[in-house]
């Protein structure tokens, strides 16, 4: 789906959150991170609708983390949603994340968590392949060749 600007973000959103809601069951429902990237004005609007938080870690060394403006899809007829923004420089890195990957369990107990997503500052001047890599190579030493209970998946993309 093509979303030609920021403005069209809520009532795509709440179109899909309708959809869901009259079509699936009680209990079911869908996280989403959804952002409009802009170019020219380096600037990125988007909704978090229940979403673990991305992160964004800027050049500089901070995190930003993108929290929820939104409750999850699909569970509420009626839905509130609100659009966030921020502003992206060259050399930040974007993260956005499933919950299989802070969520991952260990044989012994526990959960990889957001504790453990300092992997990604050491990795933060590695090209996007190896820092993905790192990631998995994390999750996976951690669950110590569990199998895996849930999706893992992790976007990367640095402003250039």
């Amino acid at each position: 789906m093509w979303v030609r600007g920021p403005a069209k973000l809520p009532s795509i959103l709440a179109a899909l959150n309708n959809h869901l809601y009259e079509h699936s069951e009680a209990n079911r429902y869908a996280t989403l991170f959804l952002g409009c990237y802009n170019d020219d004005t380096r600037s990125l609007v988007y909704v978090n609708c229940g979403h673990s938080p991305p992160l964004l870690l800027r050049k500089e060394r901070g995190v930003e983390r993108l929290e929820a403006t939104a409750t999850v899809l699909g569970l509420f007829a009626r839905w509130e949603r609100s659009v966030a923004g921020t502003h992206i420089e060259p050399g930040d890195l974007l993260t956005i994340f499933t919950d299989g990957v802070t969520e991952a369990t260990a044989p012994r107990g526990g959960e990889f968590g957001e504790q453990r997503l300092p992997i990604l500052e050491q990795s933060r001047t590695l090209e996007s392949s190896a820092i993905l890599r790192n990631v998995e190579l994390a999750v996976e030493d951690f669950r110590a060749g569990e199998f895996p209970q849930d999706d893992l998946t992790l976007v990367v993309a640095r402003a250039r």
